[in-house]
């Protein structure tokens, strides 16, 4: 079977950011284990100079008034286009944006800048995810991490278990 992808935000993940906009703890880490499985994308923009012949792709950030930097991620290529509608996605989950986040010396993944509903995650959570653990929702209503396991196939090459 071949699985291919059309570009579309997933809705689910769309409704638990968008509950997150209330403000509180618990409708935040929903979002974050929303996240946690997603498919995201990296947005890139052309950063070549007038007369070159090559482009230079860059992951798009943003300078914050306090001198930090953040990484731009969006949730669907409709995100992507109403922020920059010249940008290209790359599609990407959560532990590859936030090693970027890190790479890049950022200091948080702001998701969705232009809309539908904007999302900040920050370093705390960037930096288990980036360790590989997942948050999780356990069934007494609380959260906690994950641990994500790596097993070796037939092949010898590792794949991920959440």
């Amino acid at each position: 079977m071949l699985l291919t992808d059309d570009g579309a935000p997933d809705p689910g993940v769309r409704a638990a950011i968008a509950g997150a906009g209330a403000g509180d703890v618990t409708s935040y880490l929903r979002a974050i284990v929303a996240l946690c499985g997603a498919r995201l994308y990296l947005p890139f923009v052309d950063n070549r100079e007038a007369g070159a012949h090559r482009p230079e792709l860059a992951a798009a950030g943003l300078q914050l008034p306090t001198g930090d930097r953040c990484l731009l991620a969006f949730t669907g290529r409709d995100a992507v286009t109403a922020w920059n509608p010249a940008a290209w996605g790359q599609p990407a989950t959560l532990d590859e944006l936030a090693a970027t986040v890190a790479e890049t010396g950022a200091t948080e993944l702001v998701l969705d800048v232009a809309g539908p509903v904007p999302f900040s995650v920050g370093q705390d959570i960037l930096a288990e995810v980036a360790a590989g653990r997942r948050l999780v929702a356990l069934s007494d209503g609380g959260f906690g991490w994950a641990q994500v396991a790596v097993v070796a196939d037939d092949f010898g090459s590792g794949a991920s278990i959440g």
